[in-house]
């Protein structure tokens, strides 16, 4: 059986990348840019579940690693520090940068600057081999965290600069920073910037952050350059699907391409996994009809219900459980915050904390005043097929 080309994953990078060529010959100025020695404006790609965000970063951290730039990428998580990840970040660029003799013979002024963190330095003089570690400091890790990230990368992007060596930072669910780190990290790169110091910040998270970065430091909106990753058209959703197939000599008709964009509605990863559910059943057939695409729905509703939705709803309390049912009960998407509240028999203000939650935890987000929708494409059609009577 040839190779399944169809890479239905959390950031898998498909064997066609379709409908973002855009996107990505801008993010190749910004490496230009940085090339040129030089800081670009900061980007920030943002959208629902499944669009493709983190193949993007991971792209451009690619096509960074190609133009030997100094490239980082971590991803932030609900439950983990952004310093810690952030450590480990600093300290891969300082060795990537070859600068631990700079840093020995200005270690008075690091440690000054390192004073929310701990600095070890060691030399063996057998090996030759000199090796400088960062931790964090749980006594002063609170202390000065804004300053600190300034002096920090204001440091490093001189040194690169003088060494011709430009920096690449990429974070991955940003959404999940708490206030004081994102605070931190945007008067960094604002200052950064003022600098002109070659370090590039590539940024992806779901629709929340637009409001949380606006909401932290006013400067925020042309700090960034915000980039929203949407569905795909019907001519990039037929290149997604077909050309993978195409290159192993199976073809789809028009009607089953039109089919799948249909159910899919465009969205990325779901593509990837009604082409991977059909290459695994129908793979035999050289031309694949809207029948062999109908037959395979069954499988791909499965494989998304058990794989895609149930793990997200699992993460969900009982009382939020039932406020997202009662978002579908609303009739159409997005819906009024007020509406849910009549469905709940409850007053706006007294479900609004968990609106808050919700957000949070990123299930929904604010498409505008009053209005919230899910964050996770087709969320609705999953919660009426585990709630039937909704």
């Amino acid at each position: 059986m040839p190779i399944n080309p169809y890479k239905p994953g959390a950031g898998h990078m498909p064997m066609y990348l379709a409908g973002r060529d855009a996107v990505i010959k801008d993010a190749q100025n910004v490496i230009d840019t940085l090339l040129s020695n030089s800081c670009a404006r900061f980007k920030i790609y943002y959208g629902l579940r499944g669009v493709g965000k983190t193949v993007l970063l991971n792209c451009i951290e690619d096509k960074a690693n190609e133009n030997d730039i100094i490239s980082v990428y971590f991803e932030c998580a609900e439950d983990k520090n952004f310093g810690t990840h952030l450590i480990n970040a600093i300290y891969s660029i300082i060795n990537m940068l070859s600068i631990e003799e700079y840093l020995k013979e200005k270690v008075a002024h690091f440690k000054n600057i390192l004073s929310a963190f701990v600095i070890t330095w060691s030399s063996n003089p057998m090996t030759n081999e000199n090796n400088l570690s960062l931790e964090l400091n749980p006594e002063n890790i609170s202390v000065r965290k804004s300053s600190t990230l300034i002096d920090l990368l204001l440091l490093i992007g001189k040194i690169a600069r003088e060494k011709n060596k430009p920096i690449c930072i990429l974070v991955d669910e940003i959404q999940y920073m708490n206030a004081d780190d994102l605070s931190a990290l945007l008067e960094a790169l604002h200052r950064i910037a003022q600098k002109d110091l070659p370090i590039g910040f590539f940024g992806a998270g779901l629709p929340k952050i637009l409001r949380v970065a606006g909401d932290s430091k006013s400067y925020a909106e042309r700090l960034f350059s915000y980039v929203h990753i949407d569905t795909l058209k019907f001519v990039d959703a037929k290149e997604a699907l077909i050309k993978p197939a195409e290159k192993l000599g199976v073809f789809y008709d028009e009607n089953a391409i039109q089919t799948v964009f249909e159910i899919t509605e465009g969205y990325p990863y779901f593509i990837q996994e009604y082409g991977n559910q059909v290459w695994e059943k129908q793979n035999a057939n050289k031309v694949i009809t809207k029948t062999a695409v109908e037959e395979c729905y069954d499988s791909f509703i499965e494989q998304l219900d058990e794989g895609f939705f149930k793990n997200r709803l699992d993460r969900a309390t009982p009382m939020e459980k039932k406020f997202m049912c009662k978002m579908v009960c609303c009739g159409s998407l997005p819906c009024n915050i007020s509406d849910v509240s009549k469905h709940m028999g409850k007053p706006v203000k007294s479900i609004s904390p968990m609106r808050g939650q919700l957000i949070g935890k990123g299930f929904i987000y604010d498409t505008s005043h009053g209005m919230i929708d899910f964050t996770v494409p087709q969320f609705d059609k999953y919660l009426k097929r585990v709630y039937p009577d909704l």
